[in-house]
């Protein structure tokens, strides 16, 4: 079947697919069997490829994907479960008299078509303004630090060394823990995995000692986005073209825990500097938007 020259796309929570060919047959070989339309019916394809969802975790909005002739309906059953990438042809007999048919995607209120008979998208379907994911792709920097100990509560200092493990970045629309948060306009979340030992113990990277110069030479602070004790993953917010900037190491925070009761102090002795730039890829028709 002919190519799409821009594939039309429905997009779900749950799931969703692109329409990336559409054509009429007048039939079709299965099993060395020849098939023909139906008596009075004409015969459609549609190529269809799986697309992830919106979703992040495990809830569903009871995303369902239909044919329509008419004011009749049948659901592919089997939609919910097309993975991304995964590629299926859609058979569509559809009656000459039928005045319409169409692929149709629901979700709550929200419904969105496309024609089986022309393959073009409905005219109000929403349009989706994309913003793709960008990762740094394999990422492996290590280092050390030296940090002194200090007390507040007596005259004692220490210096140690510290090592680090930064290990992927990502820049995000959406916040990878509070699913429905997204970034500001204009913005995006920087997040950061790797580990970092000190005093003995290897924990997320510590935000105190965590900033980013970007190349207009103003610093973002980096900020937990795990709620738990021992954080692995930090977000900074940047701008959304953010491409690439410098990491720096430095800054003090309290010892790690909730018991210090020293106010013992852990602080960065020499500032070190890690150089950070993204792979960027961009979205199919990001910025203008793609239809759905």
């Amino acid at each position: 079947m002919p190519s799409a020259d821009k594939p039309a796309v429905l997009k779900g929570w749950d799931f969703g697919i692109k329409v990336t060919g559409h054509g009429e047959i007048d039939g079709f070989d299965q099993d060395g069997t020849r098939y023909a339309p139906a008596d009075s019916h004409r015969l459609y394809t549609l190529a269809l490829t799986g697309i992830d969802g919106e979703q992040i975790g495990t809830r569903s909005r009871d995303t369902a994907l239909k044919v329509r002739i008419g004011q009749a309906e049948r659901p592919l059953q089997e939609a919910s479960s097309l993975a991304e990438g995964e590629r299926r042809i859609l058979l569509v007999s559809v009656p000459e008299a039928a005045e319409t048919a169409e692929l149709v995607l629901t979700e709550d209120d929200l419904t969105q078509t496309v024609s089986v008979i022309t393959g073009a998208p409905d005219p109000s379907n929403p349009t989706v303004l994309a913003r793709e994911d960008v990762t740094s792709g394999p990422m492996l920097r290590t280092g050390t630090l030296t940090y002194r100990v200090s007390s507040s509560a007596t005259s004692l200092t220490l210096t140690k060394t510290a090592h680090y493990r930064l290990t992927s970045a990502r820049l995000s629309y959406r916040h990878l823990v509070r699913q429905d948060e997204h970034a500001g306009q204009d913005s995006a979340f920087l997040f950061l995995t790797g580990t970092m030992k000190r005093t003995g113990k290897t924990r997320g990277l510590p935000p105190e000692w965590i900033s980013l110069r970007l190349p207009d030479g103003t610093t973002r602070t980096a900020k937990t986005y795990s709620d738990h004790t021992n954080y692995r993953w930090l977000a900074i917010e940047v701008p959304a073209d953010f491409t690439h900037g410098t990491l720096v190491f430095s800054g003090a925070d309290r010892f790690p825990g909730t018991d210090n009761p020293h106010d013992v102090t852990l602080t960065v002795e020499t500032e070190r500097e890690e150089r950070l730039t993204m792979v960027r890829k961009p979205a199919p028709d990001a910025g203008q938007g793609e239809q759905a």
